[in-house]
């Protein structure tokens, strides 16, 4: 996938969302918003590789690694 279109279905995405989020009676988000939400979903993420590597309990760890993985690119 070329560069462009994932600037163009990034853009797609956020424009779904948008209008998911006015449905519900809820504000766009903005870069603070985004932010905190990196911030949360990377704290997620070491949550789980901690429990890859012993350190914190877990179940069906590869599975939600490569699901947060996934988020995180987006």
């Amino acid at each position: 996938m070329e560069f462009k279109e994932i600037i163009k279905r990034a853009r797609e995405i956020q424009t779904v969302y948008r209008s998911f989020n006015k449905k519900s009676g809820h504000k766009n988000w903005g870069a603070s918003e985004y932010a905190q939400g990196l911030v949360g979903d990377v704290g997620d993420l070491m949550k789980l590789i901690m429990a890859k590597n012993n350190l914190r309990n877990g179940t069906d760890i590869d599975k939600k690694l490569a699901h947060e993985l996934s988020g995180q690119s987006w």
